[in-house]
């Protein structure tokens, strides 16, 4: 098998089998996000993001995902418009701009989550608890190398 090759033998080995394993999550997901929401990967990354905490500016999200802060920003713009986030002046700094889901922001998370478990349970699920356990340490480790 072509692929088998490829996935095995190659001169990246483990930075290819992670991009590949990420395809098999994001791009499903994304043809649902521009279905149904006609959204993009990269604009609910940031629904994501503010789900998770609150009170969030454009440089936070850019900084939390590694992604450009134009290309944060131009999502942000999109999302504003779709009212699915709001923003307001920072009060201690008012150049930066507070970003929050809103109600309709919300109800978008809430509704995309469990296909994003399925997903994830679809390519974890050939694990054993253990090496779940042994997995996510490891990805702990690399993520939190990479920030440093």
């Amino acid at each position: 098998m072509k692929l088998a090759r490829i996935l095995d033998y190659n001169p990246t080995l483990d930075a290819y089998r992670v991009s590949f394993l990420t395809n098999r999550y994001v791009g499903p997901l994304t043809q649902r996000l521009t279905a149904e929401y006609g959204l993009v990967w990269q604009e609910w990354v940031i629904v994501f993001c503010l789900a998770q905490m609150a009170d969030l500016t454009a440089k936070d999200i850019s900084d939390a995902t590694g992604r450009p802060a134009n290309t944060i920003s131009d999502a942000v713009g999109k999302l504003l418009r779709l009212k699915l986030v709001s923003r307001r002046r920072d009060a201690t700094d008012g150049r930066a701009m507070i970003l929050a889901l809103t109600p309709k922001g919300r109800c978008l998370y809430e509704a995309m989550i469990p296909r994003l478990r399925e997903s994830e349970a679809r390519i974890f699920g050939t694990l054993t608890k253990s090496e779940r356990r042994q997995l996510d340490r490891l990805l702990h480790k690399l993520v939190h190398g990479m920030r440093d």
